[in-house]
Order: structure tokens, then C-alpha cells, then sequence
């Protein structure tokens, strides 16, 4: 019984933890990705104002990315999200 209750609590969770390896380490390559994109640019922003305005807002894209693919409230629409960054060119 105390199962059930455990189970019937994880599907209530805002927050929904990838059942695979493979998951973490694409959370893990994304955060650093957006890090990496927001230490450098105010860098890239010495070289050009509008890469530097894209490189930032690139790495808010791939922090956001990670809280979209974590929480379970647009879980089906992640994919087109995903999708739509991709083929545009992120």
C-alpha cells in the first residue's frame, strides 16, 4: 500500500527526473552549454552588439530548454519547441 501512495506522490511532482542515463547527461550538456553562452557574451558583445544580444539569448534558450524538458506541465509540446530551435538554427 505504501507503494501506491509513493507512486501516486511522484505523479503529482512538478518536477519529473529522466528514468534513462542518457536523460542527465543531456541536462548536464545543456546547462554547461548555457553557461558557457552566458560567461562569454559579454565577450562575443566587444566583437558585435547583435551576436553578442543572440549568443546570450542562446544560452537563456538552452537554461529555459532544461526547465522545459524537467517539469511536467508542457512535456508534449517540448518537442515542438525543440524542434522549432533546432530548424531555426539554435
Amino acid at each position: 500500500m505504501a507503494t501506491q501512495s509513493t507512486a501516486a506522490r511522484q505523479n503529482n511532482s512538478l518536477i519529473n527526473l529522466p528514468s534513462n542515463p542518457i536523460g542527465y547527461l543531456v541536462i548536464l550538456a545543456a546547462v554547461i552549454t548555457g553557461v558557457i553562452h552566458l560567461l562569454l557574451g559579454p565577450q562575443v558583445m566587444g566583437f558585435s552588439q547583435l551576436l553578442g544580444v543572440l549568443f546570450i539569448l542562446n544560452g537563456v534558450g538552452f537554461l529555459g530548454g532544461t526547465v522545459l524538458y524537467l517539469i511536467n506541465y508542457w512535456r508534449s509540446e517540448l518537442y515542438l519547441v525543440a524542434a522549432g530551435y533546432y530548424y531555426f538554427g539554435g
